[in-house]
């Protein structure tokens, strides 16, 4: 008989609890677009000036399906290309190169 009582008080301790919201109605966050994730690193900084200069920005912004490795700055640096690099890109030449890398 204890063992009833006991399994009643906990059925009813149990079934009186409820998650405050459990039909949360917040809509889920957007997700961010690739550019944006670029954008917010520090350590993708010369990807992002590439891929302003090279007029890419846009297209990464847009909904696709897009599959992206990304160097970082430290190998960017290493393949010898930096900042001062990307800005001496000016003609329509060279940026038509670093749009086909990109």
């Amino acid at each position: 008989m204890k063992f009833l009582l006991v399994a009643l008080v906990a059925f009813v301790s149990f079934s009186s609890v409820s998650c405050s919201s459990d039909d949360d109605s917040t809509p889920a966050p957007t997700p961010k677009t690739i550019a944006q994730i670029a954008q917010g690193n520090a350590n993708l900084s010369i990807l992002v000036e590439a891929l302003t200069k090279a007029d890419l920005v846009t297209t990464l912004n847009t909904a696709g399906t897009y599959t992206v490795f990304a160097p970082d700055n430290t190998a960017f640096t290493a393949a010898g290309i930096t900042s001062d690099y990307i800005a001496n890109q000016t003609t329509p030449e060279q940026i038509a190169a670093l749009r086909n890398v990109l």
